[in-house]
């Protein structure tokens, strides 16, 4: 009796503590980036892709881009003016997106932010900035 009731009891504790083999995997596919709504405030996906001023500017308002060019000159409070080949767009970069990076007009950048559209025009409210040079 105490041999079964010690098995019995031996693999109940056995069967609760171990986790189910499904909690031991690992996601694995969907390429895809998280959606939109679902980014925390601040921040833009990495599966964005990188696309021309041009046609950040044909995007809808609050999508995220990610454009690479020159930051070519400043425009007053926390605005200033970036420039790839195709255009150029106003961007707002908040004192604490600089992380103690000097950034010249030679300078090549990498904008990480979202598209804006307000009756002053559009412009890109930036969230990460990379220096690439």
């Amino acid at each position: 009796m105490r041999f079964k009731l010690f098995f019995g009891a031996f693999f109940f504790i056995l069967a609760t503590a171990a986790p189910p083999a499904t909690a031991l995997a690992a996601f694995v596919g969907g390429a895809s980036p998280l959606p939109f709504h679902m980014w925390p405030k601040g921040s833009v996906e990495s599966g964005v892709y990188q696309v021309s001023v041009q046609e950040a500017r044909q995007t809808g308002c609050e999508m995220p881009v990610v454009v690479r060019g020159n930051i070519t000159q400043y425009a007053g409070s926390d605005q200033y003016v970036f420039e790839d080949a195709t255009s150029s767009i106003l961007v707002s970069i908040p004192p604490d997106r600089w992380h103690d990076q000097d950034v010249t007009p030679e300078d090549l950048v990498e904008l990480h932010g979202r598209l804006l559209r307000s009756s002053a025009g559009v412009r890109i409210a930036v969230a990460k900035i990379i220096k690439l040079q």
